[in-house]
């Protein structure tokens, strides 16, 4: 059986094709951990290693925040 994946309106896609994900510059670092720390539930967290920090933003306003960093190297408990 074919799965079909749903096409939204045509004014969903008008306002999707708006947003723009993108790297934070350094000088929004300060706003981008601030958010981070006061609307998400586990605060703003320690990112270790190498790490990426994207936004989502439509017409200048940030919709969602996005966050990855390297994997931890060696874990005790783990090995």
């Amino acid at each position: 059986m074919k799965k079909t994946t749903p096409v939204p309106a045509m004014p969903e896609r008008e306002i999707l094709e708006g947003v723009a994900v993108r790297l934070v510059t350094d000088g929004e670092r300060k706003r981008y951990d601030g958010l981070l720390d006061g609307q998400h539930y586990l605060k703003s967290g320690q990112l270790v290693g190498e790490q990426l920090r994207y936004v989502a933003e439509c017409c200048g306003r940030w919709l969602a925040l996005l966050s990855w960093s390297a994997g931890s190297f060696h874990l005790a408990d783990r090995d």
